[in-house]
């Protein structure tokens, strides 16, 4: 449900961060920063819209992305530690930040390349950016509220269970580094399909991994329960 819930929000904002977007022309470089969307207009100009991910560097790129990344997620998951409410801010900026990006290039007739160039790497990404938020939250609602066991016992189960969600998002942020930085900067020469195909892929990794297998285990394990008592 948490994990519902960080979903909705993150993409809640994204939109919000479009439709605002486009009702405020400044809104997008109050959000982004007018040097950053200043840089993005001209490589639109020129006719390399995504510019912005080609480096000279493949690998510290990559280095870089996948620190920085997950770096990010660790400190949402320590925000939950202090007081969960603290990573739904953050969340909420993430979403109004990728909503007005995404308007910079819906705004020049270039939606269609936004998704198949930055959500190349955006699906594992920001769908781990989220989960790492609802780990978080998890951490904090375990000593917030207890429930029926003492703080101490419900801490160190949410410490747990949150701490196994954070670990196993490491890979999928290392993945999506590399997409970042080996993947997105060849938009140029990369056939459409191979773009579906991997945006395809990552979606059902996500929905598959994170969704409908956390579900299916928590049904056998009720039912395996359910057959001891």
């Amino acid at each position: 449900l948490i994990l519902a819930i960080c979903f909705f929000i993150f993409i809640l904002f994204f939109v919000i961060g479009f439709y605002s977007a486009t009702k405020d022309e400044n809104f997008v470089s109050e959000i982004m920063g007018a040097d950053y969307v200043r840089m993005t207009e001209e490589n639109i100009a020129k006719g390399n819209p995504f510019d912005v991910y080609k480096t000279e560097n493949q690998l510290m790129m990559f280095l870089g992305i996948m620190v920085n990344n997950i770096g990010v997620s660790f400190r949402y998951y320590l925000e939950g530690l202090l007081f969960p409410i603290l990573t739904i801010p953050e969340l909420c900026r993430d979403g109004l930040m990728v909503g007005s990006f995404d308007y910079m290039f819906y705004d020049k007739g270039l939606g269609n390349d936004f998704f198949l160039t930055i959500m190349i790497h955006g699906t594992l990404e920001l769908s781990a950016i989220s989960i790492a938020a609802a780990s978080g939250v998890v951490l904090g609602k375990s000593w917030i509220f207890p429930g029926t066991r003492s703080r101490k016992e419900a801490f160190i189960l949410g410490a747990k269970d949150s701490i196994k969600i954070i670990i196993g998002l490491i890979p999928v942020f290392v993945i999506a580094a590399f997409f970042e930085s080996f993947v997105t900067a060849n938009y140029a020469t990369r056939p459409t399909w191979v773009s579906i195909l991997i945006l395809a892929s990552s979606l059902a990794f996500v929905v598959g991994y994170f969704g409908i297998y956390p579900f299916r285990l928590k049904r056998n394990l009720k039912k395996a329960e359910t057959q001891l008592a």
